[in-house]
């Protein structure tokens, strides 16, 4: 086969007929992580704040402790969700 290559015009509008394909057939379910949040805060998780707070590497142990005494104060078992992220966990 002989094929031309394609002209930089032409490669842009089929790679964005690829995205716009991409989405469209995209999967139509939110991820579970994203459920699950929804349900729980009752509120579109995309719209709420984000909230952080940075700890001393020394002090880890102790918001561990009182995350703990929190979410057993009731004398429940806390339900424990996570995910995994790509990126490593940084020390000091």
């Amino acid at each position: 086969m002989d094929e031309q290559p394609l002209s930089a015009r032409d490669f842009g509008a089929a790679f964005k007929g690829f995205l716009e394909q991409a989405v469209t057939d995209g999967p139509e379910d939110d991820p579970p992580f994203v459920v699950r949040i929804r349900e729980h805060v009752g509120a579109e998780p995309s719209a709420l704040s984000v909230v952080s707070q940075e700890f001393e590497y020394t002090d880890h142990a102790n918001v561990q402790i009182a995350l703990d005494a929190l979410l057993n104060a009731d004398g429940g078992t806390p339900e424990i969700l996570g995910f995994a992220s790509p990126l490593p966990a940084t020390c000091p």
